[in-house]
């Protein structure tokens, strides 16, 4: 139990190095926080630090919470697939993912999460999370509103899961919808300016 307690706590630690944040400081002198929409996330980024540093900062942010779930394989007597095992992998992946949203070496100010989603899903259902990742890419070429591309991703992993041999598994069945509601909720504020007609379109 230990162990997976110090392999939480490093998995929020690794998800709190807001790539967005660092890469703005060091690259262009630039707090990402007080631009844009002044979250630091891969859009702002690639809005205002320019799409070299964006596209960076979506991959590492998807990397970081990929390496918390990977953590499970260094916990000894857990047996692959089963519901303990996709629950720890769970519990690492949203550490990150709280670290990236609340990062603690940059004020608890980060994120909306989205790239630590995709990250969880690679790590946690690979086939899948690479289906959807996909998804999300595809969407955004097609709109160019990240925002859209987002929800609909995170809406689509549920329902891919539930298609899937994935759906045998509660733990992934309740996750899925959790991890959606989440992402919906972190939108508040770009659902009303969608709502609005109001949005920034990349490219």
């Amino acid at each position: 139990m230990y162990l997976i307690i110090l392999f939480s706590i490093i998995s929020y630690l690794l998800g709190s190095f807001s790539t967005a944040f660092w890469l703005g400081k060091w690259f262009r002198n630039i707090d990402i926080r007080q631009v844009g929409n002044k979250n630091a996330g891969a859009t702002n980024a690639y809005g205002h630090l320019g799409a070299k540093i964006g596209i960076s900062v979506f991959i590492l942010d998807i990397m970081k919470a990929f390496i918390a779930v990977q953590l499970i394989y260094f916990v000894p007597d857990i047996a692959i697939d089963t519901e303990f095992y996709f629950q720890i992998k769970i519990l690492f992946g949203i550490c990150a993912m709280v670290g990236h949203i609340y990062p603690i070496y940059s004020g608890f100010k980060g994120g909306k999460g989205v790239a630590s989603m995709f990250g969880i899903f690679l790590g946690l259902t690979p086939f899948v999370g690479l289906i959807v990742l996909a998804f999300f890419i595809i969407l955004v070429l097609l709109t160019r509103i990240v925002s859209i591309s987002s929800l609909c991703s995170a809406i689509a992993y549920p329902i891919v899961i539930y298609i899937s041999d994935y759906s045998k598994s509660i733990t992934l069945t309740i996750f899925s919808v959790l991890i959606c509601l989440l992402i919906i909720i972190t939108h508040r504020a770009n659902i009303k300016s969608l709502a609005k007609g109001e949005f920034r379109k990349l490219f």
